[in-house]
C-alpha cells in the first residue's frame, strides 16, 4: 500500500470483480448512456457521494 493512497492486490481484485459485474449487466447504469440517478441532490442536477450518505442516514460512516 502506499499510504492508503492505493488499492492492494485484494481490493483491486474486488473492484474489478464490481466493475465486470456492473459491465456485463445489460439493465445497469452503464449500459443506459443517459442515466442519472433519480434520488434527491442537495443541489438539483447533481449528485454527490454526500447525497447518497444524507440519503441513506450516515452521515459519519467511519465513526460512531
Amino acid at each position: 500500500m502506499k499510504g492508503g493512497a492505493r488499492l492492494g492486490p485484494v481490493g483491486s481484485t474486488i473492484v474489478e470483480v464490481f466493475v465486470g459485474l456492473v459491465a456485463g449487466d445489460k439493465n445497469s447504469y452503464l449500459s443506459q448512456p443517459n442515466w442519472k440517478p433519480t434520488l434527491p441532490a442537495k443541489t438539483a442536477g447533481t449528485f454527490t457521494m454526500a447525497d447518497l450518505l444524507n440519503f441513506v442516514g450516515e452521515l459519519n460512516p467511519i465513526g460512531p
